[in-house]
Parts: structure tokens; C-alpha cells; sequence
């Protein structure tokens, strides 16, 4: 592994526990009820939840990203079962429906980008085979 994907990976790791400990502890503080107003709050949770399965899939790039999605969802679910018992919060299935919409368009982001990746990839061995061949002849 590159020096450059290991600082990539550290990287996303950090951010993504980080990310973690504010949900499940930041998330205990008085100051974190009504934090974001509806519907905006929505919003909050697509955008936490596809960034988080995003630093995922950048931390353990091997690992499938159907486990990693369900995974997510998972956190957003344990987070939801914990407001539960957090004065002045509740657990919603709104809230995780919002949670799963963000992982979920994330999931469909990182295969789209990795399809065209594995297609440049393609082309440019397609290249590289056809400008050899024509420098050889």
C-alpha cells in the first residue's frame, strides 16, 4: 500500500469515528435537541449517513459495500434505539428512513464512480495495448 492511501485511509478512519462519537455522545448533550429544525434535520441525517458510508468504504475498501451499507444503517438504527432513552429526544422512524436514503444514494455514488474508474482503467490498457502494437508494426 502507498504511503498516500495509507494517510487516506487514517484519514477517513478518524473522521468516520469521530462522526461516530458525535452521533452517540454529542448527541446526549442538551444542546444537541432540536439541534437542526425540520425538515432540515432530513437532510442532516442523507448527508451524515452517505458521508459515513463513504469514509466506510474508504477506510475498508476490501469489504463488500452491500455489509458496509447495512452497516451504516445499522449505526443509524442502535442510534435511534438510544435516543430512546436521551431526556428531551426521541427515536423516529422518519429519522432512520432518512438515514437509510443517504446510505443508500452513497452506495449507488461509490458504484457509479467505481464503474467509470474500472472503465478508464479499461481504456487506457485498451490504449497502451493498441499504441504498442502500432509502434512495433
Amino acid at each position: 500500500m502507498r504511503p498516500a492511501e495509507k494517510l487516506i485511509r487514517a484519514a477517513a478512519f478518524t473522521l468516520l469515528v469521530t462522526i461516530i462519537f458525535a452521533i452517540f455522545v454529542g448527541g446526549t448533550q442538551p444542546v444537541a435537541v432540536n439541534l437542526f429544525t425540520p425538515p432540515w434535520d432530513k437532510l442532516v441525517h442523507c448527508l451524515i449517513y452517505g458521508l459515513m458510508l463513504g469514509l466506510a468504504s474508504l477506510t475498508f475498501p476490501k469489504t463488500n459495500l452491500i455489509l458496509l451499507t447495512i452497516s451504516i444503517i445499522a449505526i443509524g438504527s442502535l442510534d435511534e434505539i438510544h435516543q430512546i432513552y436521551i431526556p428531551g429526544r426521541s427515536a423516529g422512524l422518519d429519522d432512520l428512513t432518512a438515514d437509510a436514503i443517504g446510505a443508500l444514494i452513497a452506495y449507488f455514488a461509490i458504484r457509479w464512480i467505481v464503474s467509470l474508474n474500472k472503465k478508464a482503467h479499461y481504456m487506457n490498457e485498451l490504449f497502451i495495448s493498441r499504441f504498442s502494437q502500432q509502434l512495433y508494426c
